[in-house]
């Protein structure tokens, strides 16, 4: 996987057009897409991002931050891995030279909004994973390697155990509000499975 990105629908009307609402939002993604990234499209088009996810680039135009975080085997030392520059692809040879010779694992990726619903590896959730307590596991960080736009960077690798979750997330839909969810994957790897753990959850109160 390669990114993800959640929003809350924001529905709006004017009394001041006879414009249909599909033409409007339309009109709005034209003219963001020339100089947006997809989640500056999504907020044009009243559709924010309340959590926005990738390990591969950024999702603003504007984010200049980490997006995910490492941790090598040989001295259990972490590194941030952020991108080129703010809009930019993530700076993966980073990555490469801080694991060189010993296995690294994913153990966070980064919220790029402002609400910092950063992901952690999972607790395990309902089915337990094959970490401490029933807890999942991070990814491999050497396993997806992809070329995006020429860039050399790394995706999320997903197999059995492997998750990332979030209990109570700022700023996310709850009950019965609406909500969509994109998501960039490769049908590539696959199982007899339906799901995983990735993601955040509202608060339950």
């Amino acid at each position: 996987m390669a990114l993800a990105v959640s929003g809350t629908p924001t529905f709006a009307t004017s009394s001041r057009t006879s414009t249909p609402s599909a033409v409007r939002t339309a009109q709005v993604y034209a003219f963001a897409v020339g100089a947006s990234l997809p989640c500056d499209i999504h907020a044009a088009g009243c559709t924010p991002c309340a959590t926005a996810h990738s390990t591969t680039r950024a999702l603003f135009a504007s984010y200049n931050g980490p997006l995910y975080q490492i941790q090598r085997a040989s001295d259990h030392g972490y590194r941030d891995i952020g991108v080129l520059g703010a809009g930019g692809y993530a700076g993966a040879s980073s990555q490469v030279s801080f694991g060189a010779g010993t296995p690294c694992t994913i153990t966070k990726i980064y919220d790029q909004t402002a609400r910092h619903n950063d992901l952690p590896i999972s607790w395990g959730g309902c089915w337990k994973g094959p970490g401490p307590g029933g807890s999942d596991v991070g990814a491999d960080a050497m396993a997806l390697p992809v070329t995006a736009a020429g860039h050399h960077v790394f995706g999320l690798k997903v197999t059995p155990g492997v998750g990332y979750r979030l209990d109570h997330a700022s700023a996310v839909a709850t009950g019965a509000q609406p909500v969509g969810i994109y998501m960039l994957t490769s049908s590539n790897y696959t199982s007899q499975w339906c799901c995983f753990d990735y993601g955040r959850a509202p608060p339950t109160s």
